[in-house]
């Protein structure tokens, strides 16, 4: 019986290193992960749900975005649209947006809040009305981190659009109107980074 309780006190001995040494290795790895994290100076992205829906193109979500992180609470972001074509109804749609965004990181997951300005100017190819919208833009966003190099974001916005449409060949004195618009925007978006 004593034999025995020697052996149950040693098995209990090597049971309890032995989870010890795991929760230290999983404690260091994660820290090392979670380090690197916070680290990576560039990100670029793509929304995956703008390009693989065919129906209708989000305006507010941009298909290419880049980020280059300052440190780890602040991130200058940019996002990139180009759309030209020499189809009949088509033209050049080029679409930008610069902006900072705060980050707020806790563990795998980053949320975050910011402000976007953007430029974007309409031609048709076969309508003589020039359009362009200056706008702006603060949003609340959320970012899960798979590791170190590969995360996915969603976030919702807040957008003002000023449009100011020119038309030379219109009879009317005036041949730039303007208006704008007031709208919730980037419900569905859904990006993919990289990081490096």
């Amino acid at each position: 019986m004593i034999g025995f309780r020697m052996i149950a006190r040693k098995k209990s001995g090597f049971v309890f290193f032995i989870i010890v040494a795991l929760m230290t290795t999983c404690h260091l790895l994660y820290a090392q992960q979670s380090d690197s994290i916070s680290k990576s100076k560039f990100s670029s992205g793509i929304d995956i749900v703008n390009t693989l829906t065919f129906l209708k193109k989000n305006e507010e979500s941009y298909l290419l975005n880049f980020r280059y992180h300052l440190n780890p609470a602040y991130t200058l972001r940019a996002g990139l649209n180009i759309d030209i074509s020499a189809g009949e109804a088509l033209g050049y749609y080029p679409d930008i947006k610069l902006g900072v965004q705060r980050n707020n990181h806790l563990k795998k997951w980053n949320w975050f809040y910011g402000a976007d300005v953007s430029y974007s100017y309409f031609k048709s190819s076969s309508n003589p009305v020039e359009t362009t919208r200056i706008g702006g833009a603060c949003f609340l966003g959320v970012e899960y981190f798979f590791n170190k190099r590969i995360s996915i974001v969603t976030e919702q916005s807040l957008n003002f659009h000023q449009f100011y449409q020119h038309n030379p060949d219109t009879f009317e004195l005036e041949k730039t109107t303007s208006y704008n618009r007031l709208f919730i925007g980037s419900v569905g978006m859904l990006i993919v980074f990289f990081h490096f």
